[in-house]
């Protein structure tokens, strides 16, 4: 079980910290609520609003109207996952996003652990978790998905692996 720990502490640490957060940004959610409850959310959560909802209708039904304007990666991902899970269309979002962020994440400790001047990644991920907007990370957003799929860009291309960058 220590060999495990050890082999797989950069994950561990990435796991540990997205935890802490996400217990942060719902305790914030549920005092924000019992302040101001809205109506138009999907929960108490307020995780799928404004464009999140279109996400959603998206994945479920495709295009209409004036979903144009959202790019089809997002909510193709949103509903393999679904198809793929036999999950409802709201926790296969959330499972799109976290993983997402997980991605987002452990690419950029490894960036950070690459690079010495950078510090110590754990408190680099600390911080960038902290930032007031970081809870756009959270919600049914692109924002986390296109994180990762920028820092993997920038991974590989530091890696000389241009065509995959």
């Amino acid at each position: 079980m220590k060999k495990f720990f050890q082999k797989h502490k950069n994950v561990l640490t990435v796991v540990l910290i997205l935890f802490v957060w996400r217990l942060y940004f719902l305790a914030l959610q549920m005092v924000e609520n019992s302040i101001s409850p809205r109506e138009g959310y999907i929960g108490f959560l307020k995780i799928a609003n404004f464009d999140g909802i279109y996400y959603l209708s998206i994945s479920q039904s495709a295009y209409h109207g004036l979903d144009q304007a959202f790019f089809p990666l997002f909510p193709l991902l949103i509903d393999g996952v679904r198809i793929a899970l036999g999950i409802q269309v709201i926790a296969a979002a959330v499972l799109v996003v976290a993983l997402s962020l997980f991605v987002a994440l452990y690419t950029l400790s490894k960036i950070i652990q690459e690079n010495p001047a950078y510090g110590n990644y754990i408190w680099g991920l600390a911080f960038f978790l902290s930032f007031p907007t970081s809870f756009f990370f959270g919600v049914i957003y692109t924002e986390s998905l296109f994180l990762a799929l920028t820092l993997l860009s920038f991974y590989a291309a530091r890696k000389g692996k241009f065509f995959l960058a």
